[in-house]
């Protein structure tokens, strides 16, 4: 039988992990989207990763990835 603090930390782990994938696999996507229909430019332009908004949505990806690597360390 778990305990509460290793059923927190579990579901913690989860919550982080569901969304670090989210923001990896769709939400930076579609703010590079955004990004890239509102300067008018290709998927390979540079543009995109100079944008402010795009910085910080990766700016936030990085944090959420780096909770989650505390959480993991820190272990139930």
């Amino acid at each position: 039988m778990r305990s509460h603090r290793e059923a927190s930390y579990a579901e913690v782990l989860r919550l982080l992990q569901a969304a670090e994938h989210e923001a990896a696999s769709m939400w930076c996507a579609w703010v590079s989207d955004d990004v890239r229909q509102r300067l008018g430019v290709s998927a390979t332009d540079e543009k995109v990763v100079d944008d402010p908004e795009y910085g910080d949505v990766l700016d936030a990806y990085g944090a959420i990835c780096d909770a989650l690597m505390i959480v993991r360390r820190l272990g139930a």
